[in-house]
């Protein structure tokens, strides 16, 4: 740890803090946003990692419902500096990273045998459906993070230097926390004649305005354009997790939004043409062939 001055803070140094590194301004930001459009968000709670068996808080959780669909989103809040960014470097994605998870869950229970296409079978509590290629949230070919360090520059020499473990550290945490919200909702139990629910996980990193950088390369690993701030950015991470005997859900992306980006993006739930985002992440046709009891209500 640095060393620190030998002297008394002030108030002005106090809102210095509050205006420009406080995490827990941006958390009420995120949380009065979801507020207001009436999502009925959650803030500062604790729950028990599914993997670590350790207790954690989380910042924010949002969850959006439309029928017997449900988006989860788990959010965590970093406030970077300007003079400490981070920077996301990201490749055209690949077919085997081209998808996204959904949990179909609780419309029926454990060891509960079901008629399927005329035969008489077990189904499991929960159903783990991928969603692929063209059909999936990300597509074939789009820029997808694979890298993220902060940059800055050192006060004793001006030398760069990068370290990402302030950024690192909080969207470990937004995963954690999508991954409680998944085994909550593989925990669903609803009556065996009610259609299950089918849930979308998203773990969200909000850092302030102007913090967030790409640099996009191409297949070849070649820098193909000037390094730019950018609002938005999605970080390929593969988070898998699974009881025993169960398939395993897997998390595939993490998105990075500035302050900016995430109001907007909240608010587009509110109005009446949400509706196109929905069809995209909770794709019917695919529903219908793996979950025998969806009928896409």
């Amino acid at each position: 740890m640095a060393r620190l001055l030998d002297t008394d803070i002030s108030q002005r140094d106090i809102e210095e803090f509050l205006e420009t590194q406080d995490d827990f301004a941006l958390e009420m930001f995120v949380y009065r946003v979801a507020s207001e459009i009436g999502a009925n968000p959650r803030h500062g709670g604790t729950y028990t990692d599914p993997v670590t068996l350790k207790p954690r808080q989380f910042d924010v959780r949002v969850n959006f419902e439309r029928s017997n669909h449900r988006i989860s989103l788990a959010i965590e809040c970093k406030a970077l500096r300007k003079s400490f960014p981070l920077l996301v470097s990201r490749i055209p994605r690949t077919a085997d990273e081209s998808y996204h998870e959904l949990i179909a869950t609780g419309g029926y229970v454990p060891g509960m045998s079901m008629l399927v296409d005329g035969t008489t079978r077990t189904v499991p509590a929960s159903k783990v459906v991928r969603v692929i290629g063209d059909r999936s949230l990300y597509r074939l070919g789009e820029l997808v993070g694979k890298s993220t360090a902060q940059v800055g520059r050192l006060t004793a020499t001006g030398d760069l230097t990068s370290n990402d473990g302030e950024a690192y550290e909080k969207w470990s945490q937004a995963l954690a926390s999508a991954t409680d919200l998944a085994f909550a909702a593989r925990s669903i139990r609803r009556d065996k004649d009610e259609e299950p629910i089918v849930v979308f996980v998203l773990p969200i990193l909000v850092v302030p305005d102007d913090t967030l950088w790409v640099a996009d390369y191409d297949d070849d690993g070649a820098l193909f354009k000037k390094p730019t701030r950018a609002p938005e950015a999605t970080i390929y991470v593969e988070r898998s997790y699974g009881g025993a005997g169960e398939t395993p859900y897997t998390v595939s992306h993490l998105q990075v939004m500035t302050r900016s980006r995430i109001e907007t993006y909240l608010r587009t739930f509110a109005h009446a043409d949400a509706g196109s985002h929905w069809v995209h992440v909770f794709n019917q046709t695919v529903l219908r062939a793996e979950v025998p009891s969806y009928r896409g209500s």
